[in-house]
């Protein structure tokens, strides 16, 4: 690899990208300050989210279950039923104030997920705009922000055991499990 890390591109092959979130109705105001990726049991994505998580949940979509949602009600309306009903898992934050969304196995580390927090406040539910995430995500994002050699090799061996896994068991990317 070159020295500078910033300058490279991957492949999507290599690094596959997360698909597009759909364009959400943004009236929560709490935003993700940041993420990390917890290899210490398997992989967790930790979303950590700016103020207060009372009341603050992170709901999560599979590609399939968006999937299901956007022909059930159009492109103009797949944002309104993006809700707590429709989730497919809801993370409430540890005692860290992380939420931690497990990826379940290698062959899915590419796999697109949609995420939208909800916070829940005098009785009103608000919403967050949705944003689409992935383990290989965090890995393209990292790669083109740290000097770090061993983060960098960390993250592409991570992708190549996500790419050999899918290989071995014949799994498309956002195929479900």
């Amino acid at each position: 690899l070159p020295e500078n890390a910033r300058n490279l591109s991957y492949s999507d092959t290599e690094m596959p990208e997360a698909i597009d979130a759909p364009v959400t109705n943004d009236t929560c105001k709490v935003n993700i300050e940041s993420v990390t990726l917890n290899l210490d049991a398997g992989a967790q994505l930790n979303f950590r989210v700016d103020g207060s998580t009372v009341g603050t949940k992170l709901m999560v979509f599979s590609y399939s279950t968006y999937q299901k949602l956007l022909r059930q009600y159009g492109a103009s309306n797949v944002g309104k039923h993006m809700t707590e009903e429709n989730a497919d898992e809801i993370l409430t934050a540890d005692a860290n104030g992380n939420f931690v969304f497990s990826s379940p196995s290698a062959k899915q580390f590419a796999d697109t997920y949609y995420f939208r927090i909800c916070r829940t406040a005098s009785g009103v539910t608000t919403y967050d705009s949705a944003f689409a995430y992935s383990i290989t995500e965090y890995c393209r994002r990292a790669v083109t922000t740290t000097d770090n050699q061993n983060i960098i090799n960390l993250c592409r061996s991570l992708c190549a055991f996500s790419a050999s896994a899918r290989d071995y068991f014949g799994y498309e990317i956002n195929q479900g499990s």
